[in-house]
């Protein structure tokens, strides 16, 4: 009886991996068809363009991210310096 409970429960365990792994091929297969559906995308943009045209586009989004990424620096360092002058003022009243 021990040996046919014990069994089962192996079974049960391989059957769970077996899914697990299914899964995950699943998972990766589905993030692959994403990235090549965004790929297909934008190679569809740039059919028809001409050099010059895809590098002005390129340029264009170097830009527009780099524009966000200077908006969150300069939010994060006027956090900062905010947090400074609190520092500065709390130091100042304990002296």
């Amino acid at each position: 009886m021990l040996a046919r409970s014990s069994f089962i429960l192996g079974m049960r365990r391989a059957v769970r991996a077996q899914h697990r792994q299914a899964d995950g091929r699943k998972r990766r297969e589905d993030h692959k068809r994403v990235l090549q559906a965004q790929a297909g995308n934008f190679s569809q943009q740039l059919r028809g363009r001409s050099t010059v045209q895809v590098c002005r586009l390129d340029a264009l989004e170097c830009l527009r991210w780099h524009r966000v990424f200077e908006i969150l620096f300069q939010d994060s360092l006027s956090e900062s310096q905010g947090h400074l002058v609190k520092r500065q003022e709390q130091v100042q009243t304990e002296l």
